[in-house]
């Protein structure tokens, strides 16, 4: 069994946050999964165009940082809401600079408000939360997208075809 992708991030902007580190891990593949799809759909029912949605997180990668920020500012806030509060249950506070292998979880668990006092650090750490799930190479994800064409062409190929 392989270990998740981890990433220690210190926060170097100015302001109350600063020299803050921040543990984020992988999700689990069934939730990172579920988690892209529900983005996927909910971007997708909003009229928003995603290129290889079919791929979840690689259909997201495509689409980057900014394409699904700009997406998820268009959703209504019952739908968007629990998508961004998920993203954060990636992330642990190391509340002692000095020492980051004692990590925790975000006070309060569901918010992180008492460990993260500036708007820019959640910004921040959305952005390498999502980098870290779409760790890709643009390579891989032209791959991935490759197979899924090609399966979605053999899958309309087969068995609707006329016979003469």
């Amino acid at each position: 069994m392989g270990e998740r992708r981890t990433k220690l991030v210190t926060i170097t902007d100015e302001g109350r946050d600063k020299g803050k580190k921040f543990f984020i891990t992988e999700m689990p593949a069934s939730q990172g999964e579920s988690w892209a799809f529900r983005v996927l759909l909910a971007l997708t029912n909003n009229n928003v165009q995603v290129p290889g949605a079919e791929t979840g997180f690689a259909g997201i990668a495509e689409l980057g940082v900014k394409g699904m920020i700009r997406g998820l500012t268009g959703l209504p806030w019952f739908v968007a809401e629990p998508l961004l509060k998920e993203m954060f249950e990636c992330v642990q506070v190391c509340p002692n600079p000095k020492d980051p292998s004692f990590v925790r979880k975000l006070e309060p668990a569901e918010s992180g408000d008492y460990d993260i006092e500036e708007i820019w650090t959640r910004i921040t750490l959305r952005k390498e939360i999502f980098q870290l799930h779409v760790d890709f190479s643009s390579a891989a994800i032209r791959s991935l997208f490759g197979k899924a064409k090609e399966a979605a062409g053999r899958q309309s190929n087969t068995g609707t075809g006329s016979r003469k």
